[in-house]
């Protein structure tokens, strides 16, 4: 029995829909920069880059600029994921022919898709599809929710979608899924327990949906990788001291200097407005897709959306100061399509 084949029978992937509780405590193809906002050389691999974790390929600006911004009120989801990939040069830029592919979304909350607390079925529709459509050779949709699995999944329209398309959609919930791994540039987290699969993946894809956070003030890229870790709890108990929101804040930035995604690619088709991160609460149509690497980045305009300063956000300005991004938009390049 190889590792597929046990998780298929022992984390319960029945189907596409995971069974389980959970808790929670080429060249550019499209899009230019827009005026002013050329596109540099990518920067030298720097300490950023030194506590990676996982196998999961990452170059520091895709398409040559920090993030990809999709707009229009007359596209769909579909049509605003495909605008913000073609800013980053296409999928070419980083998925290769039978590269494995873990893509992470927000589906952390028994809601539904137009209660805005994860991720739009359609986003996570044409991510898998971008992603099969570029040759990858194995697509896997995890996440470790917060509300029941069966019930968040069902509810959120992601078993359905990943059903339709063939993907697995794994609930991580059990401790045996995960590994144990080093952030040594860490300040209060300096090892966690990663899922396994996020780890060995060629291509990691983080799917966060724009919302506000009663904690932390936003949860967008940063926040939603809180999904990838076993003790979640521990990351509001850690710390130098200071106060529980503080030292999450600065667990969350800890986090980040390892787990570095291949692509953020952020769903603010819709946003939580008030009552986050569950809700419910006031939803405002966005008609956007964020997308890059730069995962600093993908959050600071992310937050930008919602009426908040990045520079506010903690673990957004403690990850800048991690040398993680670029959280001043004056400094960004950037591809509007």
């Amino acid at each position: 029995m190889n590792r597929r084949e046990f998780l298929r029978i022992g984390a319960g992937i029945l189907g596409a829909g995971a069974l389980g509780i959970a808790g929670c405590g080429r060249g550019r193809t499209g899009g230019t920069p827009a005026a002013g906002e050329g596109s540099p050389a990518s920067p030298a691999p720097g300490p950023a880059q030194t506590g990676k974790v996982g196998k999961n390929r990452f170059q520091e600006l895709l398409g040559n600029v920090n993030a990809a911004v999709a707009t229009g009120e007359d596209k769909s989801p579909a049509e605003l994921v495909s605008a913000a990939l073609s800013g980053l040069g296409g999928t070419e830029a980083f998925i290769k022919a039978g590269d494995s592919v873990v893509i992470k979304p927000n589906l952390a909350w028994a809601r539904t898709a137009q209660e805005a607390a994860c991720v739009h079925p359609e986003v996570l529709s044409a991510v898998i599809t971008a992603c099969q459509q570029a040759g990858a050779g194995e697509v896997l949709v995890v996440e470790h929710p917060c509300d029941q699995a069966a019930i968040t999944f069902e509810m959120s329209g992601a078993k359905d979608i990943c059903s339709d398309l063939g993907v697995p959609l794994l609930s991580l919930d059990n401790e045996s899924l995960y590994e144990e791994v080093e952030l040594p540039q860490g300040v209060n987290i300096t090892r966690d327990q990663i899922a396994r699969d996020i780890l060995e993946c060629d291509v990691l894809i983080n799917v966060p949906v724009l919302k506000v956070h009663s904690a932390t003030g936003a949860t967008i890229a940063m926040k939603d990788q809180m999904g990838a870790i076993y003790d979640r709890q521990r990351y509001h108990r850690t710390g130098s001291g200071g106060h529980r929101d503080a030292n999450l804040h600065q667990n969350i930035a800890d986090l980040a200097t390892g787990l570095r995604p291949t692509l953020n690619l952020l769903d603010a088709t819709r946003a939580l407005t008030t009552s986050g991160p569950k809700g419910p609460g006031i939803v405002k149509q966005m008609n956007t897709i964020i997308a890059g690497s730069d995962i600093i980045a993908v959050d600071a305009l992310g937050a930008k959306l919602l009426g908040l300063k990045p520079e506010d956000i903690g673990h957004i300005r403690l990850g800048a100061e991690a040398g993680l991004g670029e959280m001043d938009q004056a400094k960004m390049k950037l591809a509007r399509v």
